[in-house]
């Protein structure tokens, strides 16, 4: 679901809340298939994986579940509504999926972490496009409730602290400048309002400079076991 959705649970629902929706299960799919920053030393050797040793290693592998809970997992139930997204959020305001995919090979970009670059320069330039203010009649609650809202500690970012909290007034924080995103524009627009932005960055996965052609990525098969099987066994607060 969108954060936007999840932070203004009374706003209509668009065309750009299915399109982000889109992008957040891809990254779902990355994080539980793909070698990432966050993935349990055995799925980072060549395959065939050890089964026993993977799933041994997700029981313990803290970061992950940690990253996982806050971006997917979090909610918050304020006047029968199922209030959430600030973790989503965080990362779109910043333009970036919140993990790194391995390389596909030396230092030749994964066609599926080109994507999500590109998917999420995009998210950023439509959040940036929206107007704060507008978007408080669709908020839920009220500040007494709100400032009861437990903390959780994020030790993926150990500077942090994400609060499920401040919903009224949390996308005051979108004005902030647009990055080098891949396909960002100057100025900021609803560009997930349509399809078409989106096409052009599916497109543009394999027939940018330096992409790897798709007869090649579709020879290997780079998947990796379940990173998500036994991962609610890893811990998700500090020592």
């Amino acid at each position: 679901m969108s954060a936007l959705l999840l932070k203004y649970p009374t706003r209509p629902h668009k065309v750009s809340d299915d399109l982000e929706s889109f992008v957040h299960v891809l990254a779902w799919q990355a994080l539980r298939f793909h070698v990432h920053d966050k993935s349990p030393p055995s799925c980072r050797e060549a395959p065939p994986y050890d089964s026993f040793k993977v799933y041994q290693e997700n029981c313990s592998n803290g970061s992950l579940a940690r990253f996982k809970g806050l971006l997917f997992d979090e909610e918050l139930e304020i006047d029968g509504f199922h209030v959430g997204g600030e973790e989503k959020l965080n990362w779109i305001q910043k333009g970036e999926p919140g993990f790194r995919l391995a390389n596909y090979s030396g230092n030749i970009q994964h066609p599926l972490a080109r994507l999500l670059s590109s998917l999420y320069a995009l998210l950023k330039e439509h959040y940036e496009s929206q107007d704060p203010k507008d978007l408080q009649k669709y908020a839920v609650g009220c500040d007494d409730v709100l400032q009861e809202a437990p903390y959780i500690e994020d030790l993926a970012m150990p500077q942090s602290k994400v609060a499920l909290r401040g919903y009224t007034n949390a996308m005051e924080n979108l004005t902030v400048s647009v990055s080098s995103g891949v396909v960002a524009s100057t100025t900021p627009r609803p560009v997930l309002d349509t399809h078409g932005r989106m096409l052009t960055a599916l497109g543009n996965v394999f027939t940018a400079v330096g992409a790897v052609p798709p007869t090649t990525w579709y020879r290997r098969n780079d998947k990796t076991l379940d990173q998500f099987y036994r991962l609610e066994q890893a811990s998700y607060t500090a020592p």
